[in-house]
């Protein structure tokens, strides 16, 4: 009898230990594959933003020369947009919403930014004139931007009305 029993106890240790180690290696292969899997999407949104700034450089030093400079302004505009939105798309499918939602928000403020320039060289008799003045002095906040606008008008009006005076005065010399 003794025999049977140890014999049992053996069974019975066996398949608890058994039980236990199963048990061990379901949850290791389960930690193992979420991390790899966590470490997979994070490498894939890495190459996905790291593919659209390569984009972006690539089309902003395409070599196509443009005849307009505002044709050139608005290419390169695109050029930002579409890359901040093609980080949004990598973002979300790696299942971070909240950094596609940074992007995407990135991306409607250069939408209302340029939209403004272009209402602003639109309600101007000077046009982009206006708007190139306007850019190039970015210190003023946003407290100060109705004055910002107004030297950036004045500013424009003045050097084409020199340049007026100029091309007068070498038509008086021929």
């Amino acid at each position: 009898m003794d025999a049977e029993v140890q014999s049992a106890i053996r069974e019975e240790v066996r398949g608890a230990v058994m039980s236990s180690q199963n048990q061990m290696l379901d949850h290791i292969d389960t930690l193992i594959t979420s991390k790899l899997g966590t470490a997979i999407q994070t490498q894939r949104e890495i190459s996905e933003t790291q593919m659209g700034k390569i984009t972006q450089d690539i089309l902003q030093h395409d070599a196509y020369k443009f005849n307009r400079k505002s044709c050139e302004d608005q290419f390169k505009f695109n050029t930002k947009v579409t890359g901040k939105l093609r980080e949004a798309d990598a973002v979300l499918e790696s299942g971070n919403i909240p950094d596609a939602r940074v992007k995407i928000s990135e991306g409607i403020d250069l939408i209302k930014h340029r939209q403004k320039l272009v209402k602003m060289a639109d309600s101007s008799d000077i046009g982009w004139k206006l708007v190139s003045e306007y850019v190039a002095n970015p210190l003023a906040e946003d407290s100060e931007d109705e004055k910002r606008i107004n030297r950036a008008y004045s500013s424009a009006n003045r050097k084409i009305k020199a340049e007026e005076k100029k091309k007068q005065q070498q038509r008086r010399r021929f």
